[in-house]
C-alpha cells in the first residue's frame, strides 16, 4: 500500500522529534533548574533529584509537542506529492504516525509516573482519581487506566487541532498569517467577553454553573453539579468527537494544499 512509505518516513522523523522533545523537556525541567540551584545554594543543595522528577509537567508539554508537530504540514509533503503520493495517502500516513506518536507518549509518561514520580513522592494515581474522580470511579488499578485513556484524547485532541491549524496556515499568503495572529487573539478576547457576559443576569453576577454554559460544560467534560467531580469518561468522549470535526475539517484543507514555489 502507499500510506506505508508515507508511514514509516513520518514515524521516522516524528520519532527523532520526540525523542528531541523529551531531551528539550529534561534540559529544560531538571538540568537547568539543577545547574541554577547548583550555583546559588551549592552541590549538595542540588543534588536531590526529588523536586526535579517527582513531576507530571511531561503530559502538557507532550500535549505542546503533538500539536507543533501536527501543524508541520509541508514536513515530507512535496517530497511525496512529486513522487505520485496523493494528498489523501499523505494525510493519512501522517495521522496514522502521529496517533502511534500519541499512544507512545501516552505510555511512556504512565510509566514514568509508576516508575519514577510516584517513588520520589509524587501523588499515586489512586490519591488522585480519589480527588479528581470521586465517587465515580471505583478506586484502585482502573484509575491508571482513566488516566491513561483521558491523556491519549487530550493528545489525540492536540494533534488533530495542529493538523487542522497547519493545514489552514498552509493556504494562506504570509499577509494573511499575519493578520491571522493579529486578529486570534482579539476574536479570543471577544469570545472570553461572551463568557463572562453570559454569567451575568443584568449586569449582575451569578453563579457560571447555573447558566446553559456552565451546564453544557459540565456534559462536556463530566463533572457534577458541584463542579467538583469529574466522570473522564464524558470528557474522553468530547475530545476524541472533537478531534473527529478537526480532523474532518484538516482533511478538507488539507485537499486544497499546493506545492510552494522556491
Amino acid at each position: 500500500m502507499k500510506i506505508k512509505p508515507v508511514y514509516q518516513f513520518r514515524l521516522r522523523r516524528d520519532a527523532k522529534l520526540l525523542g528531541w522533545g523529551y531531551l528539550a523537556s529534561f534540559v529544560g525541567l531538571w538540568f537547568i533548574p539543577f545547574l541554577i540551584r547548583w550555583m546559588t545554594s551549592g552541590f549538595k543543595a542540588a543534588l536531590p533529584l526529588k523536586p526535579y522528577l517527582a513531576t507530571n509537567a511531561l503530559e502538557s508539554i507532550m500535549v505542546l509537542f503533538l500539536f507543533v508537530v501536527g501543524a508541520l504540514v509541508y514536513q515530507g509533503f512535496e517530497l511525496f506529492i512529486q513522487n505520485g503520493i496523493s494528498r489523501r495517502t499523505y494525510w493519512t500516513g501522517k495521522l496514522l504516525s502521529l496517533m502511534t506518536i500519541a499512544v507512545g507518549i501516552s505510555v511512556i509518561n504512565v510509566l514514568y509516573r509508576l516508575l519514577v514520580a510516584q517513588p520520589l513522592g509524587m501523588r499515586t494515581f489512586e490519591s488522585a482519581g480519589r480527588a479528581e474522580f470521586g465517587h465515580f470511579i471505583q478506586h484502585g488499578n482502573i484509575d491508571i487506566f482513566w488516566f491513561w485513556i483521558r491523556a491519549l484524547s487530550t493528545l489525540t485532541l492536540a494533534l488533530a487541532l495542529g493538523m487542522l491549524v497547519g493545514a489552514v496556515l498552509g493556504l494562506m499568503t504570509t499577509r494573511w498569517k499575519i493578520i491571522t495572529f493579529i486578529a486570534a487573539p482579539i476574536i479570543g478576547l471577544g469570545l472570553l467577553t461572551f463568557i463572562l457576559y453570559a454569567g451575568t443576569n443584568g449586569g449582575q453576577p451569578i453563579s457560571f454553573t447555573s447558566t446553559w454554559l456552565g451546564s453544557l460544560f459540565r456534559v462536556m467534560y463530566g463533572f457534577d453539579g458541584y463542579i467538583r467531580y469529574q466522570h473522564p469518561l464524558n470528557l474522553v468522549v468530547t475530545n476524541f468527537i472533537l478531534s473527529a470535526i478537526c480532523l474532518a475539517v484538516s482533511y478538507s484543507f488539507n485537499r486544497l494544499l499546493r506545492l510552494r514555489r522556491v
